[in-house]
């Protein structure tokens, strides 16, 4: 690595033009870290920020051109040969070709932000003949956008551009896994789709002959299982590392990328106005619209008030036993909570707990569509926006914003779960 930092000193762009063209034609170069020093360099104004950029764009189109050129003048070929030694002869080759063609151009834009496939995208792209017309604008805006990113963060992070590289490090393994999961399951799908498709007819047949409501309030509490598994994985994950003290690279860069773009004066007023969302006034009467709501359009209005007085007298409860767990852990692992803001935020959780439950509800009773995405978007944008305004106000650090959401969310889909389940035995 410090050999490539040092060709940077001496050759600037022209070492980072070469670097990112070998690396997408499939050679190991730390490109990231590589791009993350240039920007540094941009930061002490040794190197152009512009000129970098291009350079990195430039060097990253060539080398997937190449790839794109050597996989459909000799991948194609040799796998419509060769392909049934690899369970990939003609016909499942020929599948690959028509899912890249309708689907592939759309990876380009990101997956050079994923470590091994971005390697492999230009081949894929050529030996599955995607045309050259789409792959070259896609690939263009994917490259772009992907060394723009990096040179941008090293620029922002100045003397702490480091931190990126230890970052990717820590969550390479992660990225990777669930890149692979993604491709692994989209394949699959994709290679299925006339089961898939047979299998739907055959549900919605069953639909029809059967029960309707009874089927799609199975499906509905299926979805909140699931949701419900992904926030308590999440969570434990929070807790460990929050005790082992993992999130201090992760506040450091997000505290320097969003002072860069909030440090304007201008902000406070607007934060102290947004930050209002989350106050116990503003969520007390969110609460009691949500309860208007429920008596004005449910039948099981009596069901669904209990909810949410659960959620809510509940949710106390469970902040309380969220701070009580990590007293006991913080003794379990002789850990000191001196100098270490709290952890998660509870007006996060209660937010996320209200505006969560009332957007559920709504969307529960609503009959039109639009009403039913403008409702979630918005509340969606409301705890993002609470969530920004409290790291500017210094109340949580970034990963205890996330936390709060992550925390919320558990007991949220918790109490969801339970009322559904409750509708389905009343059925």
């Amino acid at each position: 690595m410090e050999t490539f930092l040092h060709l940077v000193n001496q050759y600037g762009a022209v070492i980072l033009f070469v670097s990112l063209m070998l690396e997408l034609i499939a050679l190991p170069i730390p490109t990231e870290p590589m791009m993350s020093y240039v920007g540094y360099l941009v930061y002490q104004g040794q190197q152009s920020f512009i000129l970098s950029i291009l350079a990195a764009a430039l060097g990253s189109f060539t080398g997937m051109n190449v790839a794109y050129w050597i996989g459909r003048k000799l991948g194609y070929p040799f796998f419509k040969k060769h392909g049934d030694k690899f369970h990939l002869g003609p016909e499942r080759l020929d599948k690959v070709e028509n899912i890249f063609r309708r689907h592939g151009a759309k990876f380009l834009l990101i997956v050079c932000f994923i470590p091994g496939l971005r390697h492999l995208s230009g081949y894929v792209s050529g030996i599955s003949r995607l045309s050259y017309r789409r792959f070259a604008i896609f690939s263009a805006l994917g490259v772009i956008l992907w060394t723009t990113t990096f040179i941008g963060l090293g620029d922002l992070l100045g003397p702490q551009w480091m931190l990126i590289e230890k970052s990717l490090k820590k969550y390479i393994v992660l990225i990777g896994v669930i890149a692979i999961a993604a491709a692994l399951l989209f394949w699959l799908v994709s290679f299925n789709l006339g089961r898939i498709k047979a299998w739907i007819l055959s549900v919605a047949e069953r639909i029809e002959q059967g029960d309707r409501a009874r089927f799609r309030l199975k499906l509905l509490i299926t979805c909140v299982a699931i949701v419900f598994i992904f926030f308590v994985s999440v969570t434990v994950g929070l807790i460990q590392d929050y005790f082992g003290r993992d999130f201090d690279d992760f506040n450091r860069v997000f505290s320097i990328v969003f002072w860069h773009l909030f440090r304007a004066t201008g902000w406070g007023p607007v934060m102290r106005m947004v930050w209002m969302f989350a106050s116990p006034l503003f969520l007390f009467v969110v609460t009691l619209l949500a309860g208007v709501w429920i008596v004005w359009r449910s039948r099981d209005s009596a069901l669904e008030i209990q909810s949410l007085a659960l959620l809510i007298v509940g949710g106390f409860m469970y902040m309380e036993g969220i701070r009580h767990l990590f007293r006991w852990l913080a003794q379990w692992f002789h850990w000191s909570f001196v100098g270490v803001p709290p952890f998660p935020d509870d007006r996060l959780i209660l937010a996320t707990l209200v505006y969560g439950f009332s957007a559920f509800i709504v969307s529960r009773h609503a009959v039109s569509h639009g009403v039913k995405m403008f409702n979630f978007l918005a509340v969606l944008m409301i705890l993002i926006a609470t969530g920004l305004a409290g790291v500017y106000f210094g109340v949580q650090p970034p990963s205890g914003i996330i936390a709060g959401y992550m925390f919320g969310g558990v007991w949220l889909s918790f109490v969801i779960l339970i009322l559904e389940i409750a509708r389905l035995l009343r059925l």
